[in-house]
């Protein structure tokens, strides 16, 4: 896949459904390899993954709790030899998780 975003990495927290999820595969049409993350939905997350291979983008899922920011840049980092050794690394869709 050729586009705006080729040979960059998008990060996009909570890929596993609604927004998060069309966001994922606007980036990988785009031509970003994307980090689907997920907290809860491995499942709905690994579809949204298949979808953008079978479509011929590159994807993968990852775990992660993105409280604040600095659990974002403290997963990037840990997950770096998974995430495709590429100069920048997009980070959208966090929130501010908060329990009632």
């Amino acid at each position: 896949m050729t586009g705006q975003l080729q040979n960059k990495v998008a990060c996009i927290t909570g890929a596993s459904r609604g927004v998060g999820a069309e966001i994922a595969r606007v980036y990988a049409r785009e031509g970003a390899s994307v980090v689907v993350n997920y907290f809860q939905s491995k499942d709905k997350a690994q579809a949204v993954v298949d979808g953008i291979v079978a479509a011929g983008g590159k994807a993968i899922a990852a775990y992660g709790a993105f409280i604040c920011v600095f659990t974002c840049v403290g997963f990037v980092s840990a997950n770096r030899s998974n995430i495709w050794a590429v100069p920048v690394c997009i980070c959208v869709c966090l929130f501010l998780y908060v329990p009632v």
